[in-house]
């Protein structure tokens, strides 16, 4: 039965992406290989080798769900977890509480996000660039390693991502007409993304910003020009009215309580010091002690979050995997730069550079090991991927011979 289960939810989303594919035929071949490279090493991952990081949490998240869906499906109901790192198990109890516990299953769940991250993204960059683009930044989508493995492991990372691209195309949407109604779509889905992992409420924050910014902008230059836009100045009022209330206790609820920890200088303190653990660990010397040595170590973690391991920490061969990826890594985040100029006079791709950049900044200031961060990096690839798509080569399959 759990086979069995598990290769009818494969056939489920290998159905649904051919639909996607008819119905889409410039993305198809896109898709199918992208189908085809995932189902053969979650197959491979279950039968023969252990896939990286398919331990620890992997493991911990699927227990707890089968765990939960013992009791029945009414005691799944009842644990309901919004805003933590257990609703990934809780979305895998649902099916479990229902057909039966089957491994392969859960990691459908991943497969079903991953093969939606692949489709997304080309529209996306359709969207944000052009068709040709499009085909590029598709073709490295389907084919990235780390977007490969982590939609056959049941880690948080998938469904993350997935809603990140729903929100980024919610941006692009809102660039074009910056309407109230354009707002909702990129809320909606950073909101969704917190449900897996409760950082990504961040996003919500940095956007909000970003319009407020806007509207500020907008009611100066009006004010030049003696004139007032009540909708700018209400707009203004109610943002800075929530952010008071949610920071200032007017809430009781746990994804505004992390936050306010980060701004808590102690418990920030406490939290950066307390993640350097294991073998893999940042060096001692990037743990803070006071406010000073927070503020200026910041940059320094922020660099091993998005860059490490460096070649003199590599002890053992996953750590050399590592290093290719914080390589691949360096490298896009060196096209970001010199492409810096068109993402920043493009309202969406400057909106979707600040918001990832947020994110590196939140990330760098709490992990502490480059095990951990090699997979939260994950969260963001696409994201970059589509800021620099322009400049990725081309793949090439085969070559027509000139006679």
């Amino acid at each position: 039965m759990d086979v069995f289960s598990g290769i009818i939810a494969i056939t489920f989303v290998s159905i649904l992406t051919f639909f996607i594919a008819n119905y889409w035929p410039k993305v198809a071949k896109i898709l199918y290989v992208a189908l085809l490279v995932r189902v053969i090493i979650l197959f491979l991952g279950y039968y023969i080798i252990e896939l990286p990081d398919s331990n620890d949490d992997a493991k911990t998240f699927e227990a707890l769900a089968n765990n939960w869906a013992e009791q029945g499906f009414s005691y799944v109901m009842s644990r309901y977890p919004a805003f933590n790192s257990s609703f990934i198990s809780w979305i895998i109890a649902i099916p479990y509480s229902l057909f039966g516990r089957s491994i392969l299953m859960a990691q459908s769940i991943s497969l079903f996000f991953g093969m939606g991250s692949v489709f997304m993204g080309w529209l996306l960059a359709r969207k944000l660039w052009n068709e040709r683009v499009a085909s590029k930044a598709g073709w490295f989508f389907a084919l990235y390693p780390s977007l490969i493995l982590y939609s056959c492991l049941t880690l948080r990372e998938a469904p993350v991502w997935f809603f990140l691209l729903v929100a980024f195309f919610g941006i692009a949407n809102w660039a074009q007409n910056q309407t109230f109604k354009s707002t909702i779509l990129p809320i909606v889905a950073f909101v969704l993304a917190s449900f897996f992992h409760e950082a990504m409420f961040v996003g919500v924050i940095t956007f909000l910003t970003i319009i407020l910014l806007k509207k500020i902008e907008l009611s100066i230059n009006l004010l030049k020009c003696y004139a007032v836009s009540l909708k700018s100045i209400l707009l203004i009022f109610s943002f800075v009215t929530i952010i008071g209330i949610f920071f200032f206790d007017g809430f009781n609820i746990s994804i505004v309580d992390s936050y306010k920890n980060l701004i808590n200088t102690k418990e920030l303190i406490h939290i950066t010091s307390s993640r350097n653990t294991g073998i893999a660990a940042f060096p001692e010397w990037t743990k803070s002690n006071s406010l000073t040595e927070l503020i200026y170590k910041a940059p320094i973690r922020i660099i091993y979050f998005m860059f490490s391991p460096f070649p003199w920490e590599v002890n053992e061969f996953k750590h050399l995997l590592g290093m290719i990826d914080s390589i691949t890594h360096f490298i896009l985040i060196f096209l970001i730069l010199r492409n810096r100029k068109v993402i920043w006079d493009n309202l969406a791709l400057r909106t979707i550079m600040l918001v990832l950049a947020s994110y590196f900044i939140i990330f760098g200031m709490v992990i502490g090991n480059f095990g951990t961060a090699i997979r939260h990096r994950a969260k963001f690839i696409i994201g970059v991927i589509l800021l620099i798509a322009p400049l990725l080569p081309k793949f090439i399959f085969s070559k027509k011979i000139k006679k």
